[in-house]
């Protein structure tokens, strides 16, 4: 069977957002922030809609949802936020579903994430997601220049999922994350809220998927930029704007039955 992923961008709105300003815990932070683009305090929320959209279709899916920072815990001096969700993780927003399997800080101006982002496989008749284990990763830095590369990493992860057939299939994926300062707007209007004092940086994600089938290695994805991501931030306010463009080409695999 012959199966192509389809473009799908997501755009990501914020049209409200309330912050409670009392940044007090048990945790030190590293040092005080003179500006910050994602404030990062227990019960802070942000509201936003979800759109969805496969590229050539006219119909778009829509939702509405709630994000906030639910805990804190230090590593290394430096103190993480987590985050939790109104909606499922099969209903969230690809950034805000990112958001809410990791961690952030913000430190020296940098807002780093660590986390997983969960690679669908569902175009191959697989309900399970593979995982690419992300530590470390510059999401922005706000002093940076444009086209300051903020973050390189690659990596290999493996995993055994269910497919079509009796035996789990062992799926080997290798790829690679950058991250990259955008220039910055001058201002930026969201549902008809202008923001300024913004910053936007980008994100790419490039995978390769190989399965071992039949004691072969089988290309499943070749090399692709799979992931695009755009970014933007509002001193104060935080993520106010999201587009990212998702785009997996698969093999066929009608040879070995699939």
């Amino acid at each position: 069977m012959k199966i192509t992923f389809l473009s799908l961008f997501i755009s990501i709105l914020l049209f409200s957002c309330s912050s409670d300003d009392d940044t007090s815990n048990n945790t030190p932070e590293p040092e005080t922030q003179d500006k910050s683009y994602f404030p990062t305090a227990i019960n802070n929320s942000w509201t936003y809609q979800n759109t969805s959209q496969i590229e050539g279709h006219d119909n778009k899916s829509q939702n509405q949802e709630k994000i906030h920072i639910a805990d804190s815990h230090n590593k290394e001096n430096t103190t993480f936020y987590t985050f939790q969700s109104n909606l499922s993780f099969e209903n969230q927003g690809l950034v805000t579903g990112a958001l809410t399997t990791g961690e952030l800080a913000e430190v020296n101006k940098e807002l780093i994430y660590n986390g997983n982002f969960k690679v669908d496989l569902s175009p191959l008749g697989i309900s399970e997601y593979i995982e690419i284990p992300i530590t470390n990763l510059i999401i922005y830095k706000s002093d940076a220049d444009k086209n300051t590369t903020l973050a390189e990493i690659s990596g290999t992860h493996q995993q055994d999922v269910n497919w079509q057939m009796s035996a789990p299939i062992p799926l080997t994926l290798n790829y690679s994350i950058t991250s990259k300062q955008n220039e910055s707007p001058n201002e930026f209007e969201v549902n008809s809220t202008t923001y300024t004092d913004v910053i936007s940086a980008g994100l790419s994600i490039e995978i390769k998927l190989d399965a071992s089938l039949l004691g072969l290695s089988i290309p499943i994805m070749k090399p692709q930029e799979a992931v695009i991501s755009t970014n933007y931030f509002a001193k104060d306010v935080g993520l106010i704007y999201s587009k990212t463009t998702t785009h997996y080409v698969v093999e066929d695999l009608s040879d070995f039955g699939v």
